[in-house]
């Protein structure tokens, strides 16, 4: 599923109901955010809001003629026509040909314990990554690389049992509740040297159910090779399978890592003896799910989206 969707249009917002919701309290806003002068958030929480609507004089986007900025989480959508529908009332004259993509954020939520997939998950060719502990002092959260940025954790410590009760795209989560663990996986996406979006404006979005973001997740096993190694070798294999089954260390991205660092040069044709690719989890068939849900007609329903009805 689509996690978070940015997009800049020369089209103007409709700042009459903006400012009508804003007379109501129901709208409040950040000065000089991204460079305009106004973004409009619904709620106390700018981090819970459904949209952000960035609005007035830009200095950041004035040469590229750019009059609004919007920030929409599709979760809090009903479908896709319900998204149209708010941007149709949100800005005058829309066209969702001239919205164009300026982030785009993907996720899956995969019924694996986030233990487990620690274990095996790693993203190849990336040399630093942040891990996140919980007050349970094991790593929660991996962030894998910049941009694209790739982040692992824990659902059910960030969002709670409850989140696990949704129906999930996933056929054996539904056999199965409440699920005993629930790893999002999530991709994110911004235009910048040489990464490039797969669409570029807001009328291609159902384009992306061709589109697979989750390739650069790979999944192995630490495996002991023969025993014709020298003492040193099963010393090091034997320390890699330590790392990648120890939560606290950082699973099988740091594995890797300290297997890239400490063996030497001749030895790295021996690198690949230590490990076994295993078959991943199937997380753009997941994706494509919850997509393909959200862009049916028959998943519209009514909503009050931040006091904008769609």
């Amino acid at each position: 599923m689509l996690d978070k969707i940015a997009l800049n249009t020369k089209l103007k917002v409709n700042q009459n109901l903006i400012d009508d919701l804003f007379s109501k309290k129901i709208l409040r806003y950040n000065p000089y955010k991204d460079g305009f002068s106004r973004q409009y958030y619904f709620g106390n929480k700018p981090e819970k809001s459904p949209y952000f609507i960035s609005s007035g004089r830009s200095t950041r986007f004035n040469m590229s003629g750019v009059q609004t900025r919007l920030e929409v989480n599709p979760k809090h959508f009903s479908s896709y026509q319900n998204l149209i529908n708010f941007l149709q009332q949100a800005l005058l004259h829309y066209d969702p040909h001239q919205l164009l993509l300026t982030r785009l954020d993907f996720k899956a939520d995969v019924p694996i314990p986030f233990s487990s997939v620690l274990q095996q998950a790693y993203r190849p060719g990336v040399h630093s990554f942040i891990g996140f502990f919980s007050e349970k002092g094991v790593i929660s959260e991996l962030v894998l690389g910049i941009n694209p940025k790739a982040k692992i954790y824990d659902a059910l410590e960030r969002h709670g049992q409850a989140y696990s009760q949704r129906p999930l795209a996933a056929p054996q989560a539904a056999s199965n509740p409440p699920l005993q663990g629930l790893t999002r996986f999530e991709v994110s996406l911004i235009p910048k040297g040489s990464i490039r979006l797969p669409i570029a404006s807001f009328a291609e979005l159902p384009d992306l159910l061709n589109f697979n973001p989750f390739t650069f997740y790979k999944f192995a096993k630490v495996r002991v090779p023969a025993a014709n190694l020298s003492n040193s070798d099963h010393i090091k294999a034997d320390h890699l399978l330590r790392i990648a089954r120890d939560s606290k260390f950082g699973g099988m991205q740091m594995a890797k890592s300290y297997a890239r660092h400490h063996f030497s040069k001749r030895r790295q044709k021996d690198f690949d003896q230590f490990f076994e690719i295993v078959s991943p989890p199937n997380l753009f068939g997941i994706y494509q799910a919850d997509l393909r849900t959200f862009l049916s007609s028959d998943s519209y329903q009514p909503q009050n989206i931040g006091g904008i009805f769609t």
